[in-house]
């Protein structure tokens, strides 16, 4: 006899799902000039903390605010001191001009 688990669709990771909640964030974090710069200089890659903060005139307090967000919202990772942009992230830097 096959068990019921084994017939329920397997569900995308939580960085994949796509969802009203997850545009909302897309356009929160969108919708920050602060997000946007570091988004665009973080770019494809990817940029240092002390980078960031330098060229964006950024408090550690600020870019670790900001760093937090994007890694919550699945659109970045911070490795140590470097950040990069993950897919979705570079997907986000496609539409900032």
């Amino acid at each position: 006899m096959e068990d019921e688990i084994d017939s329920v669709p397997q569900q995308p990771g939580s960085c994949q799902t796509r969802t009203p909640y997850e545009h909302r964030q897309m356009f929160k974090t969108l919708e920050n000039p602060v997000r946007r710069d570091i988004i665009k200089f973080i770019g494809v890659q990817g940029r240092t903390k002390n980078e960031i903060m330098e060229k964006l005139a950024l408090s550690g307090e600020q870019v670790k605010f900001q760093l937090d967000f994007l890694v919550e919202m699945c659109y970045a990772q911070v490795d140590g001191d470097t950040c990069r942009l993950n897919d979705k992230g570079l997907g986000l830097l496609k539409g900032i001009k």
